[in-house]
């Protein structure tokens, strides 16, 4: 929460033992990017063993270019008394940063005594969400396969807004989205070699998302495309062909073959 205060300075023919001011708050609304601004004018006396009444004076005060006031009051203070003569609620909008500065003016009316005052204020800055990631693209070696030992390459566009960071998830089948990554920056790029991407059968799908930050705010989830695991061939089971693995063994130890490739009319290709 802002706040601040200042003093509003008398003019005319004024008591030296009344001093005004003009005391301000404000509290964000992330949500509407807006600011309520509660201004307060208050009257303090000193230096005097009396009390003594004041009547018919206005207070008012200005957020920006709305007025709020109160007319035709009257108030009485003690020595070394402070009195509230107006407090008065205001809706500011943020700029589309979630930055504001707004001017406050304070003043008081009457018929022997008058004062006045302003000054600039800087509300607290609303760190907005930023709007959505338009594109998001997934890309490995072999068209829409991926085999291990790989280079992903995951590209996303840049929205607008600020933006601290971006978090990233996965899905493999049916696994659901798990976290992956969350990094600061605004880079929209990131690549990485393929080492546990291989852990569900050939065919499985693979997907990853991505949603920008600004600070704890974050955008809607951008999906990928999807990729699938490679290193698959065709077996029959129980009379029905299902996409299988084949797998090798590589000085004593069972790794599961990238890609299967097979001689057709003399030319080698490839299976997913």
């Amino acid at each position: 929460m802002a706040s601040g205060s200042f003093n509003l300075a008398r003019t005319g023919s004024t008591s030296n033992y009344i001093t005004f001011k003009c005391v301000w708050s404000s509290v964000a609304n992330a949500a509407n990017n807006t600011s309520k601004v509660t201004v307060k004018i208050t009257a303090t006396k000193s230096g005097s063993s009396t009390a003594d009444t004041y009547g018919n004076y206005t207070a008012s005060a200005k957020v920006g270019s709305e007025t709020q006031s109160v007319g035709s009051t009257s108030f009485r203070l003690s020595p070394n008394e402070t009195m509230e003569l107006l407090s008065k609620t205001f809706t500011v909008e943020h700029n589309s940063d979630g930055s504001k500065s707004v001017q406050i003016t304070g003043t008081v009316g009457g018929n022997i005594m008058t004062a006045s005052g302003s000054a600039t204020v800087t509300l607290d800055k609303i760190n907005l969400a930023p709007s959505s990631i338009a594109t998001f693209t997934i890309t490995a070696g072999y068209g829409n396969y991926v085999g291990l030992g790989d280079t992903i390459t995951l590209t996303w566009s840049k929205p607008s807004g600020t933006i601290t960071g971006y978090e990233l998830q996965y899905s493999r089948g049916n696994s659901g989205w798990k976290a992956w990554k969350t990094q600061t920056g605004t880079n929209t790029t990131d690549s990485f070699t393929s080492t546990d991407i291989n852990t569900n059968g050939a065919g499985c799908a693979v997907k990853y998302r991505v949603r920008s930050l600004n600070g704890s705010n974050a955008s809607a989830w951008k999906e990928s495309n999807t990729l699938y695991i490679s290193g698959g061939m065709d077996l029959k089971v129980l009379n029905a062909w299902k996409l299988g693995s084949a797998w090798i063994n590589v000085n004593g130890v069972w790794k599961r073959a990238k890609r299967v490739w097979i001689k057709i009319n003399g030319t080698w290709k490839y299976s997913i």
